[in-house]
């Protein structure tokens, strides 16, 4: 999932001069444990810019490091945790190393009449997207009262590209309050979302992106009552389209991130600090142009054409794509060919040349670990039916003309059983 496009060209020259220059010799030399002050400066202004207010930040090695010791800081042993299916795989090994046990609500792909994720006329054409099922998430929070530390927030959503509406953000935050239910919201997708005039503009009637109007982006830690439980992920990878630098951030309460630089401090200690300069001089950049609120960059409107134009083969071929709201994937259900997920991307690669993922390690496999009503707790009364095996995840994060290579490969070479 990384992006041959759209790298900073700001921070990349901030930091190669960084490096170059003589001037400060602490430049490339350790941080402090809590990031270089220029970038800790520019994370509070940037949140600050775009309409949030957290009261401390800590500089991470990635993202993923992030995610890592926020759940080492907040979960002990025999704690659960809860996050949605499917999910970024990390979310579960973390939760693994800390002795923690996962609580998982499967998402399925729901029909809706609704063109934005906030309009409640039920109007517009009919989408099929990844939803959450409001009565698998309140089971899952019961079942483990007393038990739950924690809930992992992703929106946009990895793999499935869903964008959590604001009712969705509120219900989170209701459930979080009620069962004393800390939050770390993963939102490193927050400025790819998919709407006019914030990233879609496709070229059909039925375009991912084409709604009535603008989606706003709805921070968790923006919801009334939730700032001091919230701990928010981010990451220069998804935000600058820099996969390879490894610097991430954490933002929250500073009791909670004290704690998670203390886990920091024994884990990576430091993100490299010339790239910590870059990123600052990046960040600083997005503030001056931002108007009080969070808004797609110029990236996600060519990732909305993208996965209209590979939904479109897809489609094409038999194949019913899930029509994704944001971040850099797009889904597909391979059911209608009689093939299963592992079965169609081996023949997709060996016959098209093209790879694609199939969802199945997006899933959580029976493994002694708790679920929310029980395995895939969004499936109702098939609860503890085996995760879905005819799903398949593509990269839209590429280049048109990757795009538009793949799409014409996948019609030329279309898969059977």
């Amino acid at each position: 999932g990384w992006p041959d496009f759209g790298a900073s060209d700001v921070a990349r020259d901030a930091a190669a001069a960084v490096i170059a220059a003589d001037d400060d010799p602490r430049a490339n030399q350790y941080s402090v444990i809590s990031g270089r002050p220029e970038l800790v400066t520019a994370l509070k202004r940037y949140y600050e810019a775009t309409g949030s207010s957290p009261s401390d930040v800590l500089v991470t090695s990635s993202g993923t490091e992030a995610c890592y010791v926020a759940m080492r800081a907040l979960l002990d042993p025999g704690d659960e945790v809860i996050f949605l299916e499917p999910f970024f795989p990390w979310y579960l090994s973390h939760a693994k190393l800390c002795g923690a046990v996962a609580r998982t609500v499967r998402m399925k792909p729901t029909r809706s009449n609704s063109n934005s994720n906030d309009d409640e006329t039920g109007t517009g054409t009919e989408r099929l997207r990844f939803a959450l099922d409001e009565d698998a998430l309140r089971r899952a929070f019961e079942e483990g009262r007393g038990k739950t530390k924690l809930f992992v927030h992703n929106s946009p959503h990895n793999p499935t590209g869903a964008v959590s509406s604001r009712k969705d953000v509120e219900l989170v935050a209701r459930l979080c309050q009620e069962f004393d239910v800390a939050v770390l919201a993963d939102e490193v997708y927050e400025r790819c979302t998919f709407g006019v005039g914030g990233g879609g503009g496709g070229d059909d009637a039925t375009s991912v992106g084409e709604t009535a109007e603008v989606e706003p982006f709805h921070r968790m830690m923006d919801v009334e009552g939730m700032a001091e439980r919230t701990i928010t992920v981010g990451t220069s990878s998804k935000l600058l389209a820099l996969t390879g630098w490894r610097v991430g951030w954490l933002a929250g309460p500073p009791a909670l991130i004290a704690a998670c630089k203390t886990m920091h401090s024994y884990t990576t200690y430091c993100a490299p600090t010339p790239l910590q300069l870059g990123v600052a001089a990046a960040l600083d950049v997005i503030s001056e142009d931002a108007k009080g609120a969070v808004s797609a960059d110029a990236a996600a409107a060519t990732m909305a054409r993208n996965a209209t134009l590979l939904a479109a083969a897809l489609t094409d071929v038999g194949c019913v794509p899930i029509e994704p709201s944001g971040g850099y994937f797009l889904v597909v259900d391979v059911s209608p060919l009689g093939l299963t997920s592992v079965e169609y991307c081996t023949k997709l690669a060996t016959e098209a040349k093209i790879a694609a993922v199939p969802l199945d390690v997006f899933y959580h496999d029976d493994d002694g670990d708790a679920s929310g009503g029980g395995k895939g707790a969004g499936d109702g009364e098939d609860a503890a039916a085996a995760p879905p095996n005819n799903y398949v995840r593509f990269c839209v994060c590429k280049r048109r003309e990757t795009i538009e290579t793949c799409a014409a490969a996948i019609r030329a070479n279309p898969v059977r059983k």
